[in-house]
């Protein structure tokens, strides 16, 4: 009787120490997972500023350069007026300044 009671316990505590390398296993497996996971996003985020960064610079450079050629093609040419009337004249006051400042007493 007491070498079944031993067998048993036996039985239970190593049916409970398998149970606990399940368990380890397990939580391996979903920390591989998870690791996996997160190289993952690194890469995206890398890529994405990667991305982003190479926008940036191809339409710094098109600005550039398109700026440039705006420049060297219309360097020689007058300015255009949009309307049709005459240069506009400079304004002239309608007030004569010197009287406006009060002279001491």
């Amino acid at each position: 009787m007491e070498r079944d009671l031993r067998i048993k316990a036996f039985m239970e505590e190593y049916s409970r120490l398998m149970s606990l390398f399940d368990d380890i296993m397990t939580m391996k497996n979903a920390m591989l997972r998870l690791e996996i996971y997160m190289v993952i996003m690194v890469c995206q985020i890398a890529c994405g500023v990667m991305a982003a960064g190479i926008f940036l610079l191809c339409r710094m450079y098109h600005s550039r350069k398109n700026h440039g050629e705006y420049h060297v093609e219309h360097r020689f040419e007058r300015p255009s007026c949009a309307c049709s009337s005459p240069s506009p004249t400079p304004l002239k006051p309608t007030v004569d300044i010197p009287s406006l400042v009060k002279k001491p007493v």
